[in-house]
């Protein structure tokens, strides 16, 4: 029942101030204009397990896209726990490849990220899995500056 009550009277706290200003509380659970930075060794679980980094190691959320700008689908949600993306290359023309990203971001500033890259001509599918650290509050893509 104690941990119940001090639940809710922080859900207050945060809540209180953002209805009585009129500030949505949006603002305090969203990763829009942050930069994202993988932390230099990832677990690599398919096709044989190691140590490795992660292929794509920074990712920038504006204007509901994510960002490096290799993949040709991408999305992210702001949930107030947790928020999540997703982004996808499509396979074209020469490359057979498919590959992706999966996100689990917390506003304070550590996240989790799955890479996918699909089977090539040359290789096999890979599958890593790391840790994010938020690198910057105020971030925009370059194109946009």
């Amino acid at each position: 029942m104690k941990k119940l009550i001090l639940v809710v009277l922080m859900a207050v706290t945060i809540a209180t101030p953002c209805f009585a200003q009129e500030v949505e509380p949006e603002g305090f659970f969203s990763i829009e204009g942050t930069e994202w930075e993988a932390l230099p060794m990832g677990v690599q679980i398919l096709p044989f397990p190691s140590l490795e980094p992660l292929d794509n190691s920074e990712f920038g959320f504006y204007d509901g896209e994510v960002y490096p700008w290799i993949y040709n689908y991408s999305f992210y949600i702001d949930m107030l726990v947790c928020s999540i993306f997703w982004a996808y290359d499509v396979p074209t023309v020469g490359n057979g490849s498919i590959s992706w990203s999966f996100g689990i971001l917390q506003p304070i500033g550590i996240g989790i990220v799955v890479e996918y890259d699909g089977p090539n001509y040359n290789r096999l599918a890979s599958l890593k899995i790391g840790l994010l650290s938020k690198t910057d509050n105020n971030w925009t893509p370059p194109d946009v500056e």
